[in-house]
């Protein structure tokens, strides 16, 4: 470590504990390492992240008491530094008054935005409901254009009853991300306009709640969205206008890698039409040139309007000359 350039040594103590991760003697190891960075101590610009190794050694020996030490001791050697912030989160379900008293002092001054959402969630997981409800009004005001702190806040605000302010922070939320194509940003975007369809159906608002579940990404789990478009059309008394759709579409057996792929491209954008409930391709396990596609359309509109996309034109076109039997569709009706 001495030896390295300056500008390499922090990132080197920062990695120090991911080397020591598979061995088996994490007392030993944590003792090592203090010793190792006892010098790094020493130096003003490298005191905080060696205080966070020597924690997060420490901790990974589960010996708190000097993991709580060491991440006091490099928060105080460093206030901006968010090594030693990150090490208490950690720390926080150790129940120590003393981290938590540091990590309140330290949100009450400038803090990244991942690292006071990174709290909000830690305190919901200890149950102190009121303090990160704190967190996120607060993390919301400094940085309202940050779409996760709308998003927790909202749904944290529905746990507590609040709702008309819950559905303002989750609209805030879609609003930032409706144009997202990040999968983890659609994942987000996807609850919160699940929460907000939920609370539009149990204000009996029910076109609106459809309007919501109609702007979820095509990337939603369909199996989740095919229950709330059922709830919405049992609530509404149109299950009779349902429409189940059952085809079987055999390709020839040399053609079965690219029939397979057809469906494959066909059924994301399929399951995004907007009175789409069920998309479901299946491949029987012997032979597998054998496939089943189950649709399932809020009423014969939708499923006519499904016929005629482009999608759904480009693929009965391209699937004909692959096909080793007629293409089977079969249009149900659902009985009550």
């Amino acid at each position: 470590l001495q030896d390295l350039p300056e500008a390499e040594k922090r990132e080197a103590i920062i990695s120090i504990p991911r080397v020591f991760a598979r061995v088996n003697d994490k007392a030993l190891a944590a003792q090592v390492v203090e010793k190792a960075l006892a010098n790094s101590l020493q130096q003003v610009g490298l005191q905080a992240s060696a205080w966070t190794t020597i924690g997060r050694m420490h901790r990974d020996a589960q010996q708190m008491p000097a993991a709580i030490e060491a991440a006091i001791k490099g928060h105080a050697s460093d206030p901006a530094a968010q090594g030693p912030l990150i090490l208490a989160l950690s720390l926080l379900p150790s129940g120590a008054p003393e981290i938590k008293a540091m990590l309140d002092a330290a949100m009450r001054g400038k803090v990244a935005p991942d690292l006071r959402l990174g709290y909000a969630r830690s305190l919901i997981a200890l149950q102190a409901t009121p303090d990160a409800l704190g967190q996120l009004q607060q993390l919301t005001r400094l940085h309202p254009d940050f779409a996760a702190g709308w998003l927790l806040q909202g749904l944290l605000q529905v746990d507590t009853g609040a709702l008309d302010p819950a559905r303002q922070s989750l609209m805030r939320h879609v609003e930032l991300l409706k144009d997202a194509a990040d999968p983890e940003q659609q994942a987000g975007l996807t609850e919160a306009l699940m929460m907000l369809s939920q609370l539009a159906q149990q204000q009996g608002q029910l076109e609106q709640a459809t309007r919501w579940l109609n702007q979820i990404p095509a990337s939603a789990d369909p199996v989740r969205l095919a229950v709330r478009r059922a709830e919405l059309l049992e609530q509404q008394g149109r299950t009779n206008e349902a429409r189940v759709v059952l085809t079987h579409a055999d390709a020839s057996p040399v053609n079965r890698e690219k029939a397979e792929m057809l469906l494959k491209t066909v059924t994301t954008p399929s399951r995004a039409e907007a009175g789409s409930v069920r998309y479901d391709v299946g491949q029987q396990n012997m032979p597998l040139n054998h496939f089943t596609m189950l649709e399932v359309w809020n009423d014969q509109r939708a499923f006519e309007a499904h016929q005629v996309t482009p999608h759904t034109r480009e693929f009965r076109r391209e699937f004909g000359p692959l096909s080793g039997a007629l293409y089977d569709e079969r249009v149900y009706t659902v009985i009550k």
